[in-house]
């Protein structure tokens, strides 16, 4: 919150005199009126203004570049439920997490999103973004069955570079998408046919939704260089991981058209 001042300084043209004391009383009641104390803010509704201050300044970039359809995302409950809990484990120690995050270029699987949330929040909206494009690829790629979707669900509590460079998710989509393109070659009913043909045009549908996240989130990182010092390797480490999975749907869904 700005502070509150009373104006500019007097400057002192002689040596003060010891004021009476109905004086100090009367200049006292006057300072009193004019600038009354202003308290400090309760903690919850400090961190209250600095979640709408985040969620603005995420607003009115996208809104200004023109991704319009993205920034309404800052109103999904996911959204909301993720970055009240990321203020409260990080929102703290702003100055300290500026060394935190610096320290992650050593050990890039311990950076979180909620820290960086904190410092670079239109940057952490923008790989949120993109990681749930990634997550709407793994429920069409791999399936929804319940052994699945318990590997979905852990995936999906990793931490952004843990996720996005594991060995594992990638193995995982290579294996379901051959698994696919062997059930469309033997497949005969029309029935399955169209069930498949759904399920490429599902693919299709989110490889584009994760080109578009990928664009955005690269023009947010390289916009923000200046004032943004992990910007260089923490988008380096992201393509790496995003380009890969695009490498394997491209060669698998080519293959199945």
């Amino acid at each position: 919150m700005a502070r509150v001042t009373s104006g500019r300084p007097l400057r002192r043209t002689s040596p003060p005199t010891k004021p009476s004391s109905a004086i100090s009383k009367k200049s006292l009641r006057t300072t009193q009126e004019r600038h009354p104390q202003v308290s400090s803010p309760h903690p919850q509704k400090r961190h209250e203004y600095n979640l709408a201050s985040r969620q603005r300044d995420i607003f009115d970039w996208y809104e200004r570049c023109h991704y319009n359809d993205d920034a309404g995302n800052i109103y999904s409950p996911e959204w909301q439920y993720r970055l009240k809990n990321w203020e409260e484990e990080f929102g703290q120690d702003i100055e300290s997490l500026y060394h935190e995050i610096a320290s992650c270029e050593r050990m890039p699987h311990q950076l979180e999103i909620g820290m960086l949330f904190q410092v670079h929040p239109i940057a952490a909206f923008s790989l949120w973004n993109l990681l749930q494009a990634c997550y709407a690829l793994d429920k069409v790629i791999c399936g929804s069955s319940t052994p699945e979707s318990d590997k979905l669900q852990e995936w999906q509590s990793w931490r952004p570079l843990q996720y996005l460079l594991s060995e594992d998710v990638t193995a995982t989509w290579v294996d379901s998408l051959a698994a696919f393109s062997s059930k469309i070659k033997l497949s005969t009913s029309k029935f399955d046919k169209e069930a498949e043909a759904i399920r490429l045009y599902e693919m299709a549908e989110g490889f584009q939704s994760l080109e578009e996240a990928r664009k955005t989130l690269v023009s947010v990182f390289q916009g923000n260089r200046d004032n943004m010092s992990c910007s260089y390797w923490t988008l380096n480490l992201i393509l790496t991981g995003v380009n890969k999975r695009c490498r394997v749907i491209e060669d698998n869904y080519s293959s199945n058209c």
